[in-house]
C-alpha cells in the first residue's frame, strides 16, 4: 500500500515557491514563504519541509533570507527560488501539470483530465503541489467533509469474554429498564469495558450509545456524537438544536433528552478522565435519567468523579453500583485455554495473573518462566520484548493518536497492514470504527518513546489530519499534534486561521486549552491579535462577559498596530456585550466609534444594523430606520443574503410598530426568502413570529395562528427559548381558552432568561 505520489516532498516545495515568485527578499512577504507556512500550505510535515529546503539550498535551487513577514515585527527566515530553482520548478510544473488524473470532486462530479485543469476548477483550496501529493496511481481521493454517522459497532468487541454471569445479570437490569443508572468501577485492566460491551451486545446493541471519555472530551463533542446516534434512531431534536448553537446549554439538553420517545442506553467509559465541563454534562444526564423512563445510563471508570454525586443519586432508587473484582480461577483458565495456552502454562499464568483479564489476554508469549509483578513489567515482558521491531514501531505510532484512526494514518507499505493484523490477532490492538489500543498499553508505549521520536510521530499524525482528513474534528486533532510536536509556528498559524471556524462548531473548551499552550513570548502581532480575539470570543460564548470584555480590551491595544477594520470588529463585539447588559448609550457610542474607522462593506453594514437596534431600544425610531436602510443598501451591494435578511427584518419591525402591517409583511416575506437560502433557522423562527404579529394586528387570526405555530415548532426544535416565549405570548391573545396556560409558559421562560421587561409585560397581560 505504498503511496506513490506524482512528486517528492522536495519537488512539492519547489512548486510552492514557484507560486510566490512575485515576492523578493526585500518585500513584506506572506507567511507562506516560511517553513511553517510552506508546511501548512502543501500539507507535509515541518521536518520534511526543512530537509527539502536544505537540499534545495545545497543544490543552488533556493536561497534563505531574513525577510519581514506581513503582520510581524521581527524578521524571519524565508525562502526564495534562484534562477536555477525557477527553471527546475517550471519543468516540474509542466511535467506534473500535464499528468492525467481521475477523481470525484467535492461537489460529487467526476473529473478526468490534466492536473492543471483540476487546479483551476478547485481554486485556492487545492494548489498544484497539494494535488500532486494527494495523487496516487493516477487517482485523487479528497478528504470526506461529511462526518460519518454513528455506527453501532463502536461498541468494543469482546471475542475473549468469559465468566461474569452474576455481573451480566446485574447489567441486564439496566437494559430492560429495572435500573436507571449503573456505576461500574474497578482497577485498571479488571475488565470493566469488556463486561459493559458484552452486556450491550447481548441485551441492547441497537439501542446503546457508547462514548469513551478522555481528558480532552467536551460536552459539545459528546453531544454531537450523541445527536448522530439519536438521529439514526429517528429522533432529530438534538441534531437540529446543535445546528444553531456553538455551545450547548445544559438546561436545553436536559429538556430535549426528557422528550426521548423510546428507551436508549448511554454508556460512558473512563469517567475518571472527565474534566469539569464533562462532569457537569454527566450530572445533567443523571438528572434526566432519574426523571425519565427512556434514558438509561452506564458510568464506567477506575473511580467516579466526586461531583457526580454517586451517593446522592443512590437515594433516588433504581441505581446500581458494581465494584468489579478479578475473574475467578476457572474463568481465568477458560480465557487462557481459548488463546491456546498449554494447560501447564495456563495454570501458572492464571495463578500469577490475579484474575485480571488484561493480563490474561496478553501473558504467556515470552520465553522465560518468571512472571512480572506489575502491569508495566508485564507489558514490557509480554508485549514489547516479544514483538518484532515493526510491531513495536506501529504501537509507538498508534500511541500518539487520541482517538481511533483509519489505516491511512498508520500504513505506508503492504507490510504495515500485515503488522496491524498480527497485532490484532494477539488482541494488542482493535479495529472498531478505527484502530486503537487499550489505555494502559497506550500510556506504556507513549511514555517509553524518546521525546524526539515522539515529537516526530506527532508531526506525522498532524500531516495525516492535514492531508487526508476533513472537518472540524480533524482540524482539532491536527492542531493538537502540532503543539505536541513542539511545532509552535505551525500550531499557532493553524489555530489563528481556523480558530473562529472551530468556535462555530462548538469547540470552546478545546480552543481555550490550545491557547494555554501558546508560548508567552510569542512575537507575531497579527497572530497575537487573532489568538486574543479567539480567547475573547470563547469567553463571550461561555457567558463570561467580564472575561470577554477584558480580553477584547487587550485586543484593542494590538489592533491599533494592525488594520483599522480589526479594531472596528473588536469594538463591534464590545458593543454587543454592552447592549446585552442593557447599557444602550454606551453601546451606541461604541458602535459609532467603530463605524468611523471601518472600511469593509460587510462590517460597516453589520455595525449599522447593530446601531439601529440600539437606537430603536433607546426610542430613536428615525435614527434606527436610517441605520437599517444603510445596512440593507450595503448588504445588497455586496450580495450578502444574511445582511439583507437582517436589515429587512429590522425594517419590518419598524413598519409594524408604525402601524403599517402590510409593508411589514412585504419586508418579512423578502427576508424569509433570504433566510431560507442561507439557511438561518433562528432568523426564520423570528420572522415567523413577526409575521404572526403583523397578521394579528390586521385581524387575520387564522394566518396569525399558523405563523405563531410554525415559530413555536421550529423554536422548540432549536431550543430557541426566547422565541418560544414570544410565540406563546402571541398565541395567548388569539386563543382565550389557553390564554393563562400560554402566558404562564412565556413568563417562566422570560424569568429563566432574566428578561425582566418582557416578564413584566406578561404579568400585566395576566391581570
Amino acid at each position: 500500500m505504498t503511496r506513490k505520489r506524482l512528486v517528492t516532498a522536495g519537488e512539492a516545495v519547489l512548486l510552492h515557491l514557484l507560486g510566490h515568485l512575485r515576492y523578493t527578499p526585500e518585500d513584506a512577504v506572506p507567511i507562506e514563504l516560511t517553513q511553517a507556512g510552506i508546511s501548512r500550505a502543501i500539507g507535509i510535515r515541518r521536518s520534511h519541509v526543512s530537509q527539502s529546503l536544505d537540499a534545495a539550498i545545497g543544490k543552488g535551487a533556493a536561497e534563505e533570507h531574513l525577510s519581514r513577514v506581513k503582520g510581524e515585527r521581527r524578521r524571519r527566515k524565508c525562502y526564495f527560488l534562484t534562477s536555477d530553482g525557477k527553471s527546475a520548478a517550471r519543468d516540474i510544473r509542466e511535467s506534473v501539470g500535464s499528468a492525467v488524473v481521475k477523481c470525484r470532486l467535492p461537489d460529487g462530479q467526476n473529473f478526468d483530465g490534466p492536473l492543471t485543469d483540476l487546479e483551476e476548477i478547485l481554486g485556492r483550496d487545492f494548489s498544484l503541489p497539494r494535488l500532486a501529493l494527494l495523487a496516487s496511481g493516477g487517482e485523487i481521493e479528497f478528504p470526506d467533509t461529511s462526518r460519518e454517522p454513528y455506527l453501532p459497532n463502536h461498541i468494543p468487541q469482546t471475542d475473549m469474554f468469559v465468566g461474569r454471569k452474576p455481573e451480566l445479570d446485574s447489567l441486564e437490569r439496566l437494559f430492560d429498564g429495572r435500573e436507571k443508572i449503573l456505576f461500574l468501577t474497578g482497577m485498571p485492566g479488571v475488565g470493566k469495558t469488556w463486561l459493559a460491551a458484552r452486556a450491550a451486545s447481548e441485551f441492547g446493541a441497537g439501542e446503546t450509545f457508547w462514548y469513551g471519555i478522555t481528558e480532552w472530551s467536551s460536552p459539545r463533542h459528546a453531544s454531537s456524537h450523541l445527536a448522530d446516534f439519536l438521529a439514526a434512531t429517528g429522533f432529530h431534536r438534538l441534531e437540529k438544536y446543535l445546528e444553531t448553537r456553538e455551545v450547548p446549554d445544559m438546561a436545553d439538553l436536559q429538556d430535549i433528552l426528557m422528550s426521548l420517545p423510546s428507551r436508549v442506553i448511554l454508556i460512558f467509559d473512563d469517567c475518571q478522565s472527565a474534566g469539569a465541563s464533562m462532569v457537569l454534562f454527566l450530572k445533567m444526564l443523571a438528572a434526566v435519567s432519574t426523571s425519565s423512563k427512556n434514558l438509561g445510563l452506564g458510568f464506567l471508570g477506575r473511580q467516579m468523579p466526586e461531583f457526580l454525586g454517586t451517593h446522592q443519586l443512590m437515594n433516588h432508587g433504581n441505581v446500581a453500583d458494581i465494584v468489579l473484582e478479578p475473574l475467578d480461577k476457572e474463568s481465568s483458565m477458560e480465557m487462557l485455554r481459548s488463546r491456546g495456552i498449554p494447560e501447564q502454562d495456563a495454570a501458572r499464568i492464571a495463578e500469577k495473573s490475579g484474575g485480571y483479564p488484561l493480563y490474561l489476554s496478553l501473558a504467556g508469549n515470552h520465553d522465560g518462566t518468571a512472571e512480572p509483578d506489575d502491569i508495566n513489567q508485564m507489558l514490557a515482558r509480554e508485549i514489547w520484548s516479544t514483538l518484532p521491531d515493526a510491531g513495536n514501531q506501529m504501537l509507538y505510532l498508534l500511541s500518539v493518536f487520541r482517538e481511533p484512526v483509519g489505516p491511512d494514518a498508520l500504513v505506508e507499505r503492504m507490510e504495515d497492514i500485515e503488522t496491524l493484523e498480527a497485532l490484532k490477532k494477539r488482541c494488542i490492538v482493535s479495529d472498531r470504527g478505527g484502530w486503537s489500543m487499550h489505555g494502559l498499553l497506550r500510556d506504556f508505549y507513549y511514555s517509553r518513546q524518546p521525546p524526539i521520536e515522539r515529537r516526530l510521530r506527532h508531526e506525522r499524525a498532524a500531516e495525516f489530519y492535514n492531508m487526508h482528513s476533513a472537518g472540524a474534528d480533524a482540524s482539532v486533532e491536527e492542531i493538537h499534534h502540532l503543539f505536541m510536536a513542539l511545532d509552535h509556528d505551525s500550531a499557532v498559524m493553524a489555530l489563528a486561521t481556523q480558530g473562529n471556524t472551530l468556535l462555530g462548531h462548538g469547540y470552546v473548551d478545546e480552543i481555550l486549552g490550545f491557547l494555554a499552550l501558546v508560548p508567552e513570548d510569542w512575537q507575531n502581532a497579527d497572530e497575537l491579535f487573532r489568538l486574543g480575539y479567539l480567547r475573547a470570543a470563547a469567553l463571550d460564548l461561555l457567558g463570561d462577559w467580564d472575561g470577554a470584555t477584558e480580553a477584547y480590551g487587550k485586543c484593542l491595544k494590538l489592533a491599533t498596530d494592525l488594520e483599522p477594520d480589526k479594531e472596528a470588529d473588536v469594538l463591534r463585539r464590545l458593543g454587543a456585550i454592552q447592549y446585552r447588559r442593557g447599557n444602550f448609550e454606551e453601546a451606541r457610542l461604541t458602535f459609532e466609534r467603530a463605524l468611523k474607522i471601518a472600511s469593509m462593506p460587510c462590517l460597516i453594514a453589520e455595525l449599522q444594523g447593530s446601531l439601529g437596534v440600539v437606537m430603536w431600544k433607546s426610542g430613536d425610531v428615525s435614527g434606527a430606520r436610517k441605520a437599517h436602510e444603510s445596512d440593507f443598501a450595503v448588504s445588497e451591494k455586496e450580495n450578502d443574503r444574511r445582511g439583507m435578511a437582517r436589515a429587512l427584518n429590522n425594517l419590518g419591525i419598524l413598519d409594524w410598530q408604525a402601524g403599517n402591517s402590510t409593508a411589514a409583511l412585504e419586508r418579512y416575506a423578502r427576508a424569509l426568502k433570504f433566510a431560507e437560502k442561507i439557511p438561518d433557522k433562528r432568523l426564520i423562527a423570528i420572522l415567523y413570529s413577526n409575521m404572526g404579529d403583523a397578521h394579528r394586528t390586521m385581524g387575520k387570526t387564522e394566518d396569525a395562528k399558523r405563523y405563531y405555530g410554525r415559530c413555536l415548532e421550529l423554536a422548540e426544535d432549536l431550543k430557541f427559548n426566547w422565541q418560544v416565549a414570544e410565540a406563546y405570548r402571541g398565541l395567548a391573545d388569539l386563543m382565550p381558552e389557553n390564554r393563562l396556560d400560554y402566558l404562564s409558559r412565556a413568563l417562566a421562560i422570560f424569568e429563566r432568561l432574566g428578561a425582566e421587561d418582557d416578564a413584566r409585560t406578561v404579568r400585566e397581560m395576566m391581570t
